[in-house]
């Protein structure tokens, strides 16, 4: 992915590779959307056995895999790659990550939610809480360009920021920000948000390094649930050790 820097995947990873005698090590790599075809080109050979996909690369590397899981082509995001004999199969864990630690609070079934982001994470969640039945699905992006197939597919209704007015007022069960941890939302933003949010609100922030972000701020000024999402990480991360082994 492109930032890696602020990664703690290796953390996680090798630690759980030391713990359980595995003869694996985990490294990051920056590569950009224009350096995938070449990245790509250099990996036959290459003692690899599987990949984490972060921003913004996780619906860029659908066309280097050979083998979809089903639920994670409807998606239309990947965030783990393994590397087969034959074939690069590809999976995505952040909706399940994500569902299932808040799901620790409440259950999402029945119940509304709210997602800001409409990118490759935001489909995995959307998708993920569709399954578990959510009653209501919103998405808030900055734009709407990457919003149609949520609406199609996965039964959102989606706003930008602009028009954040013409959300119905109502509070949320759930809330979820996606966006990267470079794009703080603004204080006009947030003002808005805050009338969607009560004191029975679980909120996270999937960007792990975001413990004082201002929509957590948020989240603790209504008194809400605040899931770090740290919880995410370690959920979803389990999963790709899972599916690499």
């Amino acid at each position: 992915g492109d930032p890696v820097s602020q990664s703690q995947g290796h953390l996680f990873h090798n630690d759980y590779f030391r713990k359980n005698g595995t003869n694996a090590v985990y490294v990051k790599f920056k590569v950009s959307s224009n350096e995938l075809n070449e990245f790509f080109g250099l990996l036959p050979g290459l003692p690899f056995q599987g990949f984490s996909v972060t921003m913004p690369l996780k619906q860029d590397i659908q066309r280097f895999v050979n083998c979809f899981d089903n639920e994670s082509e409807k998606i239309g995001a990947i965030n783990t790659l393994r590397m087969d004999p034959d074939n690069i199969s590809g999976l995505n864990t952040d909706g399940i990550g994500a569902i299932s630690s808040v799901e620790k609070i409440k259950k999402v079934s029945g119940k509304k939610m709210l997602i800001i982001g409409a990118g490759g994470s935001a489909r995995a969640i959307a998708f993920e809480a569709n399954k578990r039945g959510a009653s209501s699905i919103v998405v808030i992006n900055r734009t709407l360009a990457h919003c149609d197939d949520l609406v199609r597919e996965l039964n959102c209704v989606c706003y930008d920021f602009d028009s954040i007015e013409n959300v119905p007022k109502e509070v949320f069960d759930f809330a979820f920000n996606t966006l990267p941890f470079t794009a703080e939302l603004s204080e006009a933003t947030l003002a808005k948000l805050k009338t969607f949010f009560s004191n029975q609100t679980v909120v996270m922030d999937i960007n792990y390094q975001s413990s004082q972000s201002r929509f957590v701020n948020l989240a603790n000024q209504c008194q809400s649930h605040v899931i770090a999402g740290y919880e995410m990480f370690v959920e979803q991360a389990l999963m790709q050790q899972k599916y690499w082994l």
